[in-house]
């Protein structure tokens, strides 16, 4: 539970504070580790690259909306990052 709010608590930060950049939907596919009433969640990699052009791979887990199905790799999306720890990230608007 601490680790899940330590989490999510980064992601708010982003997206409270955080500055934009162009990312790209590398992969995307149901994640089986985690099912809920026999549903599975999708889970997004992405990438994007930061002002001083470092490239970054991150993760969005836990998206169960179903209409994430019709997403797919190479699609674009918007990230706000912290510029002095852009592994805290987000995907903005937020994916649910």
């Amino acid at each position: 539970m601490r680790y899940g709010l330590k989490t999510a608590n980064k992601k708010l930060f982003a997206l409270e504070n955080g500055i934009k950049a162009e990312g790209v939907l590398v992969d995307i596919y149901k994640d089986t580790s985690q099912s809920i009433n026999g549903r599975n969640p999708w889970l997004l990699e992405y990438e994007f690259r930061t002002e001083s052009g470092k490239l970054i791979t991150a993760k969005k887990t836990g998206a169960w909306n179903k209409n994430n199905r019709y997403r797919r790799p190479n699609d674009y999306l918007w990230i706000v990052y912290i510029p002095d720890n852009p592994e805290i990230n987000a995907i903005w608007p937020p994916v649910d």
